[in-house]
């Protein structure tokens, strides 16, 4: 790993940089590639930029599902997509096949340490993330607050921080078995720490947290966004639940709390 990062020079565009560069001043851009062999792109935005300095092959992620970048991705030579649902849809935009590679993301590393959970009584169910509306903790807390109207005891965390923490937290003042971490440096503590795992996003490109979850022995729920559908096989390593459906979420939750062995098995 600390070969690879030796050979790879990164730049990071700022907004001044952009902005001369669709004028046409872009010296700056042709000394910046004049010593590399190859572009990889994170934004797509900037590929007609490279395009127009130089004649480097350009690899590009697709990684945002969003349609705007379409049209800079077809321009790249080769494109690696993060979800097969964004590969297909690149290719029925019209990116040649050749040029498209199914690469979902991975964990640099596995935790060190394991630690087996105990709690049988009451259960921790967590998530965490950015709070912006399409992380989906509005459903989240909708789904614990329908577990408790059933009578489930639990207690759960949301780490994370964003624009919407301060109206998550006003949301959830009848609710004071879920605690807000903020955000949180320490992701093995906080798996370790868990009995379920739930990521309730209404829209997920892939969904590092899972995978992340999953190396920790934590059994996940999650929705069934392009992302999650390519990692989790429902009732197998994981639960799938419909987007936007906290009702489902809670059933699925309750049905983890209420059978350890299955717990033991998804997780």
């Amino acid at each position: 790993e600390e070969n690879l990062k030796k050979s790879i020079e990164q730049y990071n565009f700022s907004k001044w940089n952009l902005y001369t560069a669709k004028l046409g001043l872009n010296d700056w851009l042709c000394k910046v590639l004049s010593n590399v062999d190859g572009c990889f792109v994170h934004n797509a935005r900037i590929i007609p930029l490279i395009k127009r300095a130089c004649s480097l092959p350009i690899f590009a992620v697709n990684h945002t599902g969003k349609k705007s970048q379409n049209k800079y991705l077809l321009q790249a030579d080769v494109v690696f997509s993060v979800n097969k649902t964004m590969q297909e849809q690149l290719i029925h935009y019209g990116l040649e096949s050749s040029k498209s590679i199914l690469c979902p993301n991975a964990l640099l590393k596995f935790p060190k340490q394991i630690i087996p959970k105990t709690s049988d009584n009451v259960l921790t169910i967590g998530a965490i993330g950015r709070m912006v509306d399409k992380k989906g903790f509005l459903d989240f807390i909708n789904a614990l607050k329908i577990m408790k109207t059933r009578g489930i005891k639990f207690k759960a965390e949301l780490a994370g921080d964003g624009i919407l923490l301060d109206k998550l937290k006003q949301y959830s003042v009848d609710l004071p078995e879920l605690k807000f971490l903020g955000w949180i440096k320490n992701k093995e503590h906080f798996f370790n720490n868990l009995d379920i795992f739930c990521q309730p996003s209404l829209f997920e490109p892939f969904g590092l947290t899972l995978i992340e979850a999953m190396s920790m022995s934590c059994p996940v729920v999650s929705t069934n966004c392009d992302g999650p559908k390519d990692i989790i096989i429902s009732g197998k390593n994981g639960f799938l639940v419909p987007i936007g459906d906290p009702d489902s979420m809670a059933k699925t939750i309750i049905g983890l709390i209420k059978d350890k062995s299955l717990r033991n098995r998804i997780g």
